[in-house]
C-alpha cells in the first residue's frame, strides 16, 4: 500500500484545485454571460464530486509519486491518461445526466454556436 505523506497530500490538493478552476474557466469561456449563469447552479452541484473523482484518478495514475523537477515520457503519458479519463468522464456526465435533465430526452448530436 502506498503511503500518503504531506507532500503527496499537497500535490493532490493542488491537482484538485487546478482541475476545479480549469473546469470553471472552460465553462465560463464556452458560455459567457447569461448562459453561463444559467448553468452555474448545476456546475456548483457537480463540481465537488468531479473534484473528488479527479483526486482518485490522479492518485491511481501515480501523479502524486513523481518528482516534478524533471518530466519523463512515462510522467507525460500519466498526465495524458489522467486528462483523457477526466475528459471522458465529463462527456459521459454531460450526455447521460445533464442533457436528459435539460431537454427531457437524449440527443446524441448537440448544436454549438458558431
Amino acid at each position: 500500500m502506498r503511503q500518503v505523506t504531506s507532500r503527496k497530500l499537497l500535490i493532490a490538493v493542488h491537482d484538485a484545485l487546478a482541475t476545479a478552476l480549469a473546469l470553471f474557466a472552460s465553462l465560463y469561456l464556452r458560455f459567457e454571460g447569461e448562459p453561463f449563469l444559467d448553468r452555474l447552479p448545476l456546475l456548483l452541484r457537480v463540481l465537488p464530486f468531479f473534484t473528488v473523482f479527479s483526486i482518485v484518478v490522479c492518485y491511481a495514475s501515480n501523479l502524486t509519486n513523481t518528482k516534478w523537477r524533471f518530466i519523463s515520457l512515462p510522467d507525460a503519458l500519466n498526465i495524458v491518461r489522467v486528462a483523457t479519463v477526466l475528459t471522458l468522464a465529463l462527456v459521459l456526465l454531460d450526455y447521460v445526466f445533464v442533457v436528459p435533465m435539460i431537454q427531457g430526452e437524449l440527443h446524441p448530436v448537440r448544436l454549438t454556436p458558431a
